[in-house]
């Protein structure tokens, strides 16, 4: 500017001299060694999900939570869990209900569940875990598992401790895709390994998508399932139907339409 008779790489040349060429020259110089630094740094891309915290699923709904390590809970209704990662492990506390982990591989850190009776144990997997009323039932879609018998305990505690980790009691063994079991704190009790298809394991967990899937179970287990998604208590008052065998696919939560369907095509 202001020398238009002179070609610009002139006045460039002129500007590169002496000091003015040194500082241009170390300018460069920082400026490509942070680049490199930059780039041959390994890039960690921080999952924005939750490490801590207790959630709470209501008689009907369902939620799902994104963890910090790229894992995924699904809580299905009226479910209660506790998350607690540390440096070693990460700890799920499933208080009461029912949920499916999708589990983010780590080597050197484990993704355990923990119930007041058992633990499962996994480091990459896709699993379901549901507390009953003196059972823990764990289905597995993709992996393996590790099932631990946890010791009791301290009733005056109530929910277990997050602080204190538990003590394992029994190995249980493992668990693979395709397999689900129950298991309880009753002593020798046999624990058997139901071998599940594909298709059954998607009627499994089509609570996922908002439906209950039922091929051929009793009128009593279809009752006992729906009642979980309502406040409305349903009674089988003919001990007789209790039997009856039910198939079909019901939106969860529409226990109207459940009735309609008794009552139009079983009479």
């Amino acid at each position: 500017l202001g020398r238009p008779d002179r070609h610009w790489l002139s006045s460039l040349g002129d500007y590169l001299q002496g000091r003015r060429l040194a500082a241009v020259a170390c300018s460069v110089l920082i400026i490509g060694g942070i680049v490199f630094a930059f780039l041959s740094k390994p890039t960690e891309i921080p999952h924005a999900g939750v490490a801590q915290g207790t959630f709470t699923t209501a008689v009907g709904a369902m939620e799902h939570l994104d963890l910090a390590d790229g894992s995924r809970i699904e809580l299905n209704t009226n479910t209660r869990l506790n998350v607690n990662y540390t440096a070693a492990e990460r700890a799920i506390y499933l208080l009461h209900g029912e949920a499916h982990f999708v589990v983010e591989a780590e080597k050197h850190r484990p993704f355990v569940v923990y119930t007041d009776i058992g633990a499962v144990r996994a480091i990459g997997t896709a699993f379901r875990v549901r507390v009953l009323e003196a059972d823990v039932e764990v289905t597995v879609a993709e992996g393996i598992v590790d099932l631990d018998l946890l010791a009791p305990i301290d009733p005056t505690v109530g929910d277990r401790d997050t602080r204190r980790p538990p003590v394992v009691q029994q190995k249980l063994g493992k668990l693979v895709a395709g397999q689900s079991t129950r298991f309880a704190r009753r002593e020798n009790e046999p624990r058997s390994v139901q071998q599940m298809s594909v298709a059954e394991i998607a009627r499994t967990l089509s609570w996922r998508n908002g439906e209950l899937t039922f091929s051929g179970e009793s009128l009593e287990e279809v009752v006992h399932e729906v009642s979980r998604y309502t406040d409305i208590d349903i009674v089988i008052v003919d001990p007789n139907l209790e039997g009856l065998r039910i198939g079909g696919v019901f939106r969860t939560g529409e226990t109207d339409a459940l009735l309609d369907i008794l009552s139009t095509s079983f009479g």
